[in-house]
């Protein structure tokens, strides 16, 4: 009886082992997997936009143009609901300016007025007025626009302000804690800047042979 033979077999090389790759493959789909996921739910609709609605919405009146002068003006309006309001204006549609009322104080309310300010005369401003309600829903006007007066002098026709620091008239007294230094100093009262105007009750002096 013959022998197998052993050396024929120990003779041949055994053929290295290769790793299996399924594992490998198997974590790198289901990585792309995950990204893809991740990517929809980033661009989905929990991080919703803003509603955006018309701002005669909310109006409780007609959008105004008050104080108008050869270099100023002032939008008022009064809306139905508390809104935080701005005005961009500019030479054309694209605007370029920006203003809040002063009298906001970074709080919502109903009668707005923004001042525009640095307009050169005679010249033709767009603006659009727009507030975010407390629902966070943005409400937009059309674009609106108006003319300044042509001259400083016609500006004086429509009267002239005696109750200000720079006609003579001066402060007395102050009844607030407020007193007359920083944002709400009394004297804002009297500086002829409508921005500034917000201001604690006080005493003013007019100058001489002067009345209101």
């Amino acid at each position: 009886m013959n022998e197998p033979d052993q050396g024929a077999g120990a003779n041949k090389a055994k053929a290295p082992r290769l790793p299996r790759c399924d594992g490998i493959l198997r974590l790198g789909l289901l990585s792309l997997v995950l990204c893809a996921v991740l990517a929809t739910a980033c661009n989905s609709s929990d991080v919703s936009s803003p509603a955006v609605r018309p701002v005669a919405d909310i109006l409780a009146g007609q959008i105004e143009i008050a104080d108008l002068t050869a270099s100023s003006a002032t939008v008022r309006v009064e809306t139905n609901i508390d809104v935080v309001c701005s005005v961009v204006y500019g030479p054309d549609q694209s605007y370029g300016s920006q203003s809040t009322d002063p009298d906001m104080g970074g709080l919502p309310h109903r009668d707005h007025r923004a001042p525009l300010r640095g307009l050169q005369p005679d010249a033709v401003y767009h603006y659009r007025l727009q507030g975010t309600g407390p629902d966070g829903t943005l409400y937009v006007s059309d674009d609106l626009a108006f003319r300044t007066l042509a001259t400083e002098a016609q500006t004086e026709e429509h009267g002239r302000n005696v109750a200000s620091l720079a006609a003579g008239a001066r402060l007395v007294e102050v009844s607030s804690t407020f007193g007359n230094s920083g944002t709400w100093a009394a004297s804002n009262a009297l500086d002829g800047d409508p921005r500034t105007e917000g201001h604690p009750p006080a005493t003013v002096t007019l100058p001489q042979s002067q009345s209101l």
